[in-house]
């Protein structure tokens, strides 16, 4: 089985976050059951972009940072390429999130897809998709 995490929930597994021990609890229970975790390729740069927002503000050291990029490459996250099909769906899943960007929405694309759970720390996703009745997103921000 496949579980779809997005950057917020990989960065507090990486990095020292408020909620990061959820987070490594989490994963360690997809580890113990075998779950593949898996992401769009755009979950690579999101959380290198949150390394680097976390050292511009003074919150880690600059000398952590390719420590914590190369952790991320061992946590062996499948990430899955853009295509066609993913962005369009993208497209649609960012009008029904009611959102302008399609970061999310590449996520809840590519769990849709695979027909995998989606997880998250983005707690407005997480309410949006519970409004629009989705039982397949969760967040540990809510358990």
């Amino acid at each position: 089985m496949s579980v779809v995490v997005d950057a917020n929930l990989v960065a507090a597994i990486l990095m020292p976050l408020p909620y990061s021990a959820r987070a490594r609890e989490k994963r360690a229970l997809w580890s113990e059951a075998g779950e593949e975790l898996v992401g769009p390729t755009l979950l690579e740069y999101e959380v290198c972009s949150t390394v680097r927002r976390l050292v511009f503000a003074g919150l880690i050291s600059a000398d952590k940072a390719p420590e914590i990029l190369a952790r991320m490459q061992r946590l062996a996250i499948r990430t899955v390429p853009p295509s066609t099909a993913l962005h369009q769906a993208a497209l649609t899943w960012a009008e029904r999130l009611q959102r302008s960007r399609t970061y999310d929405a590449q996520y809840m694309a590519l769990a849709e897809e695979l027909r995998a759970d989606l997880w998250t720390c983005d707690l407005p996703l997480f309410n949006r998709a519970r409004q629009l009745g989705l039982s397949w997103v969760h967040c540990i921000l809510s358990e």
